[in-house]
């Protein structure tokens, strides 16, 4: 009858009070209206990358809001994104090597974006990076067959001594006792069959260029860091910059263009929602990285500036490095 549920209810309504509590007191956390932020930062990510690039991810969290973007919204599709951790299986190497084969006369790869065919071009954003078009890629990344790479998917190799291995220009050194899984043994060959043709490039939120052995070829653009072909103070383009005596070198890194990484902060990236400055704190602790791939891009430039002797620019890049590591900061309790 309608009174007993009346009963019923009156009787239920404070153990559901007590259940939206929670909610009600994290609503800060909870809410996710207007926040772009991961969908931003793939957007920044991918445009730190020259056209037909590769760029080494390494896990969930750099990766899929990445594909996203290319498959969803259909931005960047021409960069490769390979995720180490995918790397390990037969399965993705093969489609990595369809996917950046040199499409046939006749063959349109965007008829339908949900068949691997070939090397997707590269289109242009409005508002993105001020890349000139360049010719398409003439060779796959992967010339392995079949067999091959079924064999290399089952096979871990432990070096008995310390290995250099030359890949175009660019030494990977490798040490005595070091298992190379999978990922790194498919890793060092498609590297040695792109470079030189397509631009190699490393998320800032892995360390995968330092299981390879490259490291000291690496130079930062933007929330990237591309790997040269040749040391960088041997090959460097006008802009590259050492920087010197720095500890923050390890996520800054120890090279930085800086008309690229300048460009790429100050003119192309996308912040929305106000962020940072009008965050008290970042939502999600599984992703509290992004906020400080942002600041280490900034401290890179302050550092550079510093370097420059450019007190005004300086302390501009510095306002930016604090108040990203500021919202990076998983303790904080404010509410954006």
């Amino acid at each position: 009858s309608v009174t007993e549920f009346k009963t019923t209810l009156a009787k239920a309504s404070p153990v559901l009070g007590l259940a939206l509590l929670p909610l009600v007191l994290n609503w800060g956390y909870a809410d996710r209206s207007e926040d772009y932020a991961a969908r931003d930062w793939a957007y920044n990510l991918l445009m730190s990358v020259e056209p037909y690039g590769l760029l080494f991810t390494n896990g969930d969290n750099d990766t899929f809001p990445l594909w996203y973007l290319q498959e969803v919204e259909g931005i960047r599709r021409d960069v490769t994104v390979m995720v180490t951790s995918y790397l390990n299986t037969d399965w993705y190497i093969r489609q990595l090597r369809d996917l950046t084969a040199p499409c046939p006369e006749g063959v349109d790869p965007s008829e339908d974006f949900s068949v691997i065919t070939c090397q997707r071009p590269y289109t242009p954003t409005a508002g993105g990076a001020p890349y000139e078009p360049v010719a398409s890629p003439t060779r796959s990344i992967i010339s392995l067959t079949d067999e091959q790479i079924t064999q290399v998917a089952a096979s871990y190799v432990q070096l008995d001594q310390d290995q250099s291995l030359q890949l175009g220009n660019v030494t990977a050194r490798l040490q005595a006792g070091q298992f190379l899984s999978p990922w790194q043994q498919f890793a060092l060959n498609l590297i040695n069959e792109a470079i030189g043709e397509r631009p190699i490039y490393f998320a800032s939120s892995g360390n995968a260029a330092s299981s390879l052995g490259v490291s000291p070829y690496l130079v930062r653009q933007g929330l990237a860091f591309k790997m040269s072909n040749g040391l960088p103070d041997e090959v460097a383009s006008e802009g590259v910059v050492r920087l010197e005596s720095s500890p923050y070198i390890p996520v800054t890194g120890q090279w930085v263009d800086v008309p690229r990484t300048r460009t790429l902060l100050d003119d192309v990236f996308m912040h929305r929602s106000g962020i940072p400055d009008e965050w008290g704190f970042w939502p999600d602790h599984s992703t509290i990285g992004i906020p400080n791939y942002y600041s280490w891009g900034y401290l890179a430039l302050t550092e550079a500036a510093g370097q420059a002797d450019q007190p005004e620019l300086m302390q501009r890049y510095q306002e930016r490095t604090q108040a990203w590591a500021e919202l990076g900061t998983a303790g904080s309790t404010e509410e954006p």
